[in-house]
């Protein structure tokens, strides 16, 4: 019993301070120019994810068994975690793109991208959480039902817990593992490559290969130990499992806030950030100083690689 209670309230604790640290993350967004890229507009997107699903998973903890309440926090939970790993996805995927391709985007094609990736973040969890509904209605019978609610604010059943959760997020981490290690693999080859996305990452403090590297191993840690604990069934594991799982947007948003440049770009006066940022208010013009970097550092990294092929 003392067991239960350390946990609900290392649960607790651990999610007041995700859902705090992922707060100060979606805060700092208009505030700073490198913000707003393409890959820090995804990075906000997958901060309101986590920030939603941890702040559902606080309320569902005071929610009634059985009740149309705690079915539909069962439902929105489920849909959010499931957000989050896509955003997760999406984000490297991005940076293998960017990365394999040497992609620089302008704005108009930066915004058309952005639609498109935010309608499969979105819509992917859906179609997941939507099979899983309808076997919640139609088929409670079935042990691919999840029964949202009956018990606790969450997937009720294991052969639904795998089939509608764990198999979609392993299959999300096993895919950014592969992408990661292509991209390492990339940069042993072409190791030149390694100026070239640190010239871009002056601009875009997401567009790093670690940060991709340490939210995937995060996830996919998360779920061995959630899988290892059930099939186990050792209350420590259980602990283990709560503490982690409820810590992890604690450590996405210090992992996705631990920047130099970022903190460095706030503490300008806000007359010299302003010059640095914009020469204007529109979305559009935001984005010249990004991209004017972009084409730069692209165009100085291609006349390099001419240059030492003449030499060859």
């Amino acid at each position: 019993m003392w067991l239960h209670e350390i946990e609900w309230t290392l649960s607790v604790i651990c999610t007041s301070l995700s859902i705090t640290c992922l707060s100060v993350r979606v805060l700092l967004q208009p505030f700073s120019y490198l913000l707003h890229t393409h890959p820090g507009t995804m990075q906000f997107c997958l901060c309101v994810s986590l920030l939603l699903a941890y702040s559902l998973f606080l309320v569902s903890q005071k929610a009634a068994a059985y009740s149309s309440f705690c079915w539909a926090i069962s439902l929105l939970l489920h849909w959010a975690f499931l957000s989050s790993l896509v955003w997760i996805h999406a984000i490297t995927y991005d940076l293998w793109g960017r990365f394999r391709h040497g992609r620089i985007l302008s704005s108009m094609r930066e915004r058309g991208s952005l639609k498109k990736v935010t309608i499969y973040c979105c819509l992917s969890p859906s179609l997941i959480v939507g099979t899983a509904c309808i076997f919640d209605k139609f088929y409670q019978s079935s042990s691919f039902s999840p029964m949202y609610g009956n018990g606790i604010c969450w997937i009720n059943q294991s052969n639904a817990l795998i089939v509608f959760f764990v198999g979609p997020a392993s299959f999300l981490c096993v895919t950014n593992l592969i992408l990661i290690v292509l991209m390492f693999r990339d940069l042993h080859v072409h190791y030149k490559w390694s100026k070239f996305i640190n010239s871009l990452s002056i601009s875009s403090p997401v567009l790093s290969i670690s940060i991709c590297t340490k939210m995937t191993c995060l996830t996919g840690a998360t779920l061995l130990i959630g899988l290892l604990a059930g099939f186990v069934n050792d209350p420590f594991l259980w602990m283990a499992f709560t503490v982690i799982n409820s810590s992890c947007g604690l450590l996405v948003g210090v992992t996705l806030m631990w920047n130099k440049r970022l903190w460095r770009s706030l503490a300008l006066p806000l007359k010299k950030r302003t010059c640095v940022w914009t020469r204007g208010t529109s979305s559009r013009e935001r984005r010249l100083h990004v991209n004017s970097v972009y084409t730069d550092t692209r165009s100085n990294y291609s006349s390099s690689k001419t240059q030492s092929t003449h030499h060859m």
